[in-house]
């Protein structure tokens, strides 16, 4: 009787080491899951949302009181005593001419609430236009998975017999493996190329001093939402980066800049955001993606991807359109 006893308890110990070991295995393929599959980074990115959102709900309703106590009008004391009632005193508003500054948010004049797409050291513009040879260097080299969108409005129509590049470059001066959109020279019209430039164009034949945007999306060139190229070739990777307002590394006659109005500069990598860059220019002292300091009021490109400013690369200043 005791031996059975005995066996009996030996089993049932067995049994809740082998569940013991099972839970084990399950916790840790369970765990695994969760890392892999994402969840915690979504769980507080939902967070980081929330926190947002109950950021921006606190300054209006901070707005929202200012403008009573200012019987419809905003004043920077109102606005101050009111923003640090709600955020125990951490910051002040930051006043310019056209509205006030208070983290990472535009407080308008009228009440109005907008999310800031660039630190304060600078100022966002409508576009930025290049006059004679103004242009970006982006620093980024293309291949068969880049896709870029350019949206513009080009001010001058070229010149009988030459190209003008909106964006692009090629490796070699013989312009083999070349990714660029640019004005045609007998036609004047938009071509989009991509690899080869012997492999085919897509003429656009709609009014270029509109504002359109000018897409290469891999292999597939667009004006706006319209195919007008696909190319077959899958093979391309350039040795030179992509320039805004000229193509990079054409150096034969007539090969010049494009002139135009740019309002913004995409560039995809295999879906991903590379860089997004937004037209403005410096309110303060700031440094390049060079590493080069410079001076208020310089005119170019902040990426918000890298969170870098881009400048011209050739000759003469850019111009610029009214503050957003």
């Amino acid at each position: 009787m005791k031996e059975k006893i005995k066996n009996k308890h030996a089993i049932t110990l067995l049994a809740l080491i082998i569940t013991v070991i099972v839970l084990l295995i399950l916790a840790t393929v369970s765990i695994s899951l969760i890392i892999n599959s994402g969840i915690l980074d979504h769980a507080q990115q939902g967070v980081d949302r929330y926190s947002e959102e109950e950021e921006l709900e606190q300054i209006k309703l901070a707005v929202a009181s200012a403008r009573l106590k200012g019987n419809g009008f905003l004043t920077a004391d109102n606005l101050n005593t009111e923003l640090q009632t709600r955020f125990n005193n951490e910051d002040e508003v930051i006043e310019t001419s056209k509205y006030w500054n208070y983290k990472g948010y535009k407080i308008k004049e009228n009440g109005e609430v907008i999310k800031n797409l660039l630190p304060a050291e600078y100022q966002q513009v409508e576009y930025i236009e290049n006059t004679d040879q103004q242009y970006i260097d982006t620093l980024f080299m293309a291949n068969n998975n880049t896709s870029i969108w350019c949206d513009c409005i080009i001010t001058d129509k070229l010149k009988s017999g030459y190209y003008q590049g909106l964006f692009g470059a090629a490796t070699g001066t013989n312009e083999m493996n070349r990714l660029a959109v640019h004005l045609g020279a007998a036609d004047k019209k938009v071509c989009g190329i991509y690899y080869d430039y012997k492999k085919g164009y897509g003429f656009f034949n709609g009014d270029i001093t509109q504002r359109h945007i000018y897409k290469l999306e891999k292999n597939i060139y667009k004006t706006d939402d319209n195919i007008l190229y696909t190319c077959t070739e899958t093979n391309f990777n350039c040795t030179e980066s992509i320039t805004i307002f000229k193509e990079n590394n054409i150096t034969s006659p007539g090969k010049r800049n494009c002139l135009m109005k740019l309002y913004s500069f995409i560039i995809y990598d295999n879906n991903n955001l590379v860089n997004s860059f937004v037209p403005c220019y410096s309110t303060t002292t700031v440094t390049d993606v060079d590493g080069i300091e410079r001076p208020k009021d310089t005119i170019g490109l902040y990426d918000t991807v890298e969170g870098k400013f881009y400048v011209n690369q050739g000759t003469g200043t850019f111009l610029k359109g009214a503050d957003v």
